[in-house]
C-alpha cells in the first residue's frame, strides 16, 4: 500500500508522496525523494541502489520501523551512501562506497570482495555483526554499543573505536589508527596493530598487539595482553599510571614509559622473553622462566614472585626494592644488578654481581650469597640485615660505607680479595676470609 507515487524517469526513481511503502526486492538506479517524503521499506524487503540517493530537506528512506529489511548499495563503481538509519546492510560489486554523514546500522554489515567501505571521516554505529570480505576504511569513528562480531577475509581499518558492550574479533588482524576505548568486553584470538600516529587505549584485554606507525601510545587504563606485545622502532609507548600484565614475549624496539606506581606483570604460566626496557615497578609471576634478552632499567621495585628470572649477563638497574620469594628462583649469576636508588630493601638470596650506587641506604634482610663481585660505590651504604657471602672480590670506594649490621652477630664471608677506600663498619659481626690462596688487602 501506497499514500504516494513511484515515478520512474530517466533512470531516476522518484519519492513525491508523503509515505510510501516498498516491499519485495526492489532494485532501482538513481533514487530521489522530496522534501517532507519518505520512502519506508517492508518487513524482508530488499532495496537495491546502482545510482546516486538524493534526500532534499528533511526526505529519508525508513528502513527500520517494519524491520528486517536491507539495504544494498551495488555500483561497480563509486558511490555515495547517505547518512541514515538502515537494518541490514551491504555494498557489492566493486569501488568506492563512501558515507556521507553519520550512519547507524540496527542489523548486519556486508562487504563484498573488492568493495570497500570509507566512513568518510563520519561516526558509524554498528549494533550486529560485519562480515567483511573486501575493505573498511575508517577515518572517523566506529561504535559498537552492543554485542558486535568481525568475520571475513578482508581487511578492517579502523580509525577510532569505541566498545560498550563487546566486540569479538576471533582470530582477525584488526588496524587501528586512531583511539581504542573499551567500556564493555573484547574477544580477540588475533593481532590488533596500532599504527596511527598518538593514540590512546583503554579497558581492553588483548591478545597480540603490535605497535607501529609513529607518535606515542599511551595506555590509558589497566590493560590485559594475553599474547605478545611489540613495540616498533620511533615508537613511544607509555604505560602512563596503570598497571598492565602480559602472558606473551616483550619485544621492544622503541621506548617503553610509565609514571610512578605503575606496574608491569609479566604473567604466564610459561616461559616469556623481555627485551630490554625501561619499566617503573616490574613483577615476575606464574611460572616458567622470564629471560631478559636485553639491559633492564627498573625505576620503582621488582618481585620475582613464583617464577625463575633470568637475567642473562646484562647489567640491570634497580632504583626501588627487590624481592625474590621463596618459591621464585633468580638464575643469572653472571649478570649485574646495580642498586641506583635512594633507600632501599633486598629481600633475595642470590645475585652474581652486584653494585650499589646512588646515595641513602640498601638494607639486605635475608642471607645473600654474591657469586660474582660487590661494589660499593661512593655515597651509598650497603647495611647487611644478615649473612653476606662474596665469591669474588669487594670493593669499597671512597665515601662508600659497607655496615656489617647493628646489632647481628652476623658472619660475612669473603672468598675473593677486599679493597677498602671508603668506610667499613664491623660492629659485632666476623670477617671471614676464605681465598684459596693469598688475600690483597687494600
Amino acid at each position: 500500500s501506497s499514500s504516494g507515487s513511484v515515478i520512474q524517469s530517466s533512470g531516476t526513481t522518484s519519492i513525491l508522496g508523503t509515505s510510501t511503502l516498498l516491499s519485495g526486492t526492489v532494485s532501482l538506479n538513481n533514487l530521489s525523494i522530496g522534501n517532507g517524503k519518505k520512502l519506508v521499506l517492508s518487513q524482508n524487503a530488499d532495496l537495491q541502489i546502482t545510482g546516486l540517493v538524493t534526500l532534499a530537506g528533511n526526505g529519508t528512506i525508513d528502513a527500520v520501523t517494519q524491520s528486517p529489511t536491507t539495504v544494498e548499495f551495488n555500483s561497480p563503481g563509486s558511490q555515495a551512501i547517505p547518512g541514515l538509519i538502515y537494518h541490514h546492510f551491504s555494498i557489492n560489486n566493486g569501488g568506492m562506497k563512501t558515507v556521507v554523514g553519520n550512519i547507524t546500522i540496527n542489523g548486519d554489515v556486508f562487504i563484498d570482495v573488492n568493495d570497500t567501505l570509507n566512513d568518510g571521516s563520519n561516526n558509524i554505529t554498528f549494533k550486529g555483526d560485519i562480515e567483511n570480505t573486501g575493505v573498511y576504511l575508517g577515518t572517523g569513528v566506529a561504535n559498537f554499543p552492543l554485542t558486535s562480531t568481525l568475520s571475513g577475509s578482508g581487511k578492517f581499518n579502523f580509525n577510532n573505536i569505541t566498545v560498550s558492550t563487546r566486540l569479538i574479533t576471533n582470530a582477525l588482524t584488526i588496524y587501528v589508527k586512531g583511539s581504542y576505548t573499551n567500556n564493555g568486553i573484547l574477544t580477540s584470538s588475533g593481532t590488533f596493530v596500532f599504527n596511527g600516529g598518538n593514540q590512546i587505549l583503554s579497558g581492553a584485554s588483548f591478545n597480540q598487539v603490535l605497535f607501529s606507525g609513529n607518535g606515542t601510545k599511551t595506555l590509558s587504563s589497566d590493560l590485559i595482553f594475553n599474547g605478545n606485545v611489540q613495540i616498533d622502532s620511533n615508537i613511544t609507548v607509555d604505560g602512563s599510571s596503570s598497571n598492565h600484565s602480559i602472558k606473551g614475549n616483550w619485544n621492544n624496539n622503541g621506548i617503553y614509559t610509565s609514571s610512578a606506581g605503575s606496574t608491569l606483570t609479566f604473567n604466564k604460566n610459561g616461559n616469556q622473553t623481555i627485551t630490554s626496557s625501561h619499566f617503573n615497578n616490574l613483577i615476575l609471576s606464574g611460572s616458567g622462566i622470564k629471560q631478559a634478552t636485553g639491559s633492564l632499567t627498573i625505576s620503582g621495585d621488582i618481585t620475582i614472585s613464583s617464577s625463575t628470572f633470568d637475567a642473562g649477563s646484562y647489567t640491570h638497574n634497580v632504583a626501588g626494592n627487590w624481592t625474590t620469594n621463596n618459591n621464585a628462583i633468580f638464575s643469572s649469576l653472571g649478570s649485574t644488578i646495580v642498586f641506583n636508588g635512594l633507600d632501599q630493601s633486598i629481600f633475595a638470596a642470590k645475585f652474581g654481581n652486584v653494585v650499589v650506587s646512588g646515595t641513602g641506604t640498601k638494607s639486605t634482610q635475608r642471607s645473600i650469597q654474591i657469586s660474582g663481585s660487590l661494589n660499593i660505590n661512593s655515597n651509598a651504604t650497603l647495611l647487611a640485615g644478615n649473612s653476606v657471602t662474596v665469591d669474588g672480590n669487594l670493593t669499597i670506594d671512597q665515601g662508600g660505607i659497607f655496615d656489617a649490621g647493628d646489632g647481628g652477630n652476623f658472619n660475612h664471608i669473603m672468598k675473593g680479595d677486599w679493597y677498602n677506600s671508603g668506610t667499613f663498619v664491623p660492629h659485632g659481626s666476623t670477617l671471614k676470609f676464605v681465598k684459596n690462596g693469598p688475600v690483597n688487602f687494600m
